[in-house]
């Protein structure tokens, strides 16, 4: 029989595997074990700290086996999935040194690396991102891995190039590594549609007007990367949005998705912008804009949605991939 393992960081991550589990659980001759992995913040001179083991918020239909009762060396399964690859590379977060990569790569065939972030393409002539993404989207531990599922043809040529770094034999090698078939999280984008898809039922006073029409909806989110680009200009850019939509609050639900470790990030890399973020925030929520959404996934809101405003990040990718209209927000020309 064959054995197959996921290993996934969070709950909120699930539907990075979802669609995936969903085949490998079909086949019978399929031995599917799912392990929640123990993992970490790290904080100044890289300590570890805040441990979590959450084995609580999956799917009914998902087992979850503890990290104690399946032995991975001893099982070695065909096929491990896993959604982090940073190892000791990430500067936020860390998953249990036992599920490093290269332990990974000693427990199985097959190691098949999924990543729950997916980001648009770079400019390759930025170089403050090409150093950026090799660091935290391709470190060393990406060499232990068999498989890569990206999101599209344009992130397998990102990653083939900051993987090779322009070594033809290298780029040779990495090819048939990475696909951009079956991704999961667009995958789980067809499964649902404004009707199907579950969201907060306090949404429904943003969504639909006093007729109990449906609104138009927009989603505006806010990245880590373009606050670090641009700084100030970034959270000005914000505000002129929120100012238009506020305008047009009665007839258009806007959606605001900040990503959710931008307060540490900024607090970490540039805090003496925390304010500049607490006084967009604290206007949005004063002037009853739109929606704040905070669920775990952006699914709902790229679903409700019906055009996208914002900067490079995973859920423009992601948005990108129904055909819906997108919309750039410009802060570094403010």
């Amino acid at each position: 029989m064959k054995k197959t393992v996921f290993l996934p960081c969070h709950p909120n991550m699930w539907e990075g595997f979802q669609t995936i589990w969903e085949k490998e659980i079909n086949d019978p001759d399929n031995q599917v074990v799912v392990i929640p992995l123990p993992t970490y913040q790290i904080g100044p001179n890289e300590k570890l700290y805040d441990a979590e083991y959450i084995t609580t918020g999956y799917p009914e239909s998902v087992k979850i086996y503890d990290v104690n009762d399946y032995d991975l060396e001893a099982e070695h399964p065909d096929t491990i999935y896993i959604q982090n690859i940073s190892d000791n590379n990430n500067p936020v977060f860390a998953v249990h040194p036992h599920f490093h990569t290269s332990n990974l790569r000693k427990f199985t065939d097959n190691l098949i690396y999924i990543p729950y972030s997916t980001l648009s393409d770079m400019d390759q002539d930025t170089t403050y991102l090409k150093r950026v993404y090799s660091k935290i989207i391709t470190p060393p531990g990406i060499h232990n891995a068999d498989k890569i599922i990206v999101s599209s043809e344009s992130i397998k040529s990102m990653y083939l190039n900051l993987i090779s770094d322009g070594d033809i034999e290298t780029y040779k090698k990495w090819y048939p590594k990475i696909t951009c078939e079956d991704y999961p999280r667009i995958a789980i984008l067809k499964k649902y549609d404004k009707s199907t898809v579950p969201y907060p039922a306090s949404w429904n006073r943003h969504l639909f007007d006093s007729t109990g029409k449906r609104k138009e909806a927009v989603l505006f989110t806010t990245s880590v990367f373009g606050v670090l680009q641009n700084n100030r200009s970034h959270f000005r850019a914000a505000q002129k949005v929120f100012e238009e939509y506020e305008q047009k609050k009665d007839t258009v639900a806007f959606i605001w998705r900040p990503n959710k470790y931008l307060p540490d990030m900024i607090m970490k890399y540039r805090p003496e912008l925390f304010d500049d973020f607490r006084v967009l925030l604290e206007y949005y929520i004063t002037h009853d804009i739109g929606i704040f959404d905070e669920t775990l996934t952006p699914t709902p809101a790229i679903i409700l949605s019906d055009s996208f405003i914002g900067d490079e990040c995973v859920v423009k990718e992601l948005f990108e991939s129904t055909g819906k209209p997108v919309y750039s927000n410009d802060a570094d020309t403010l």
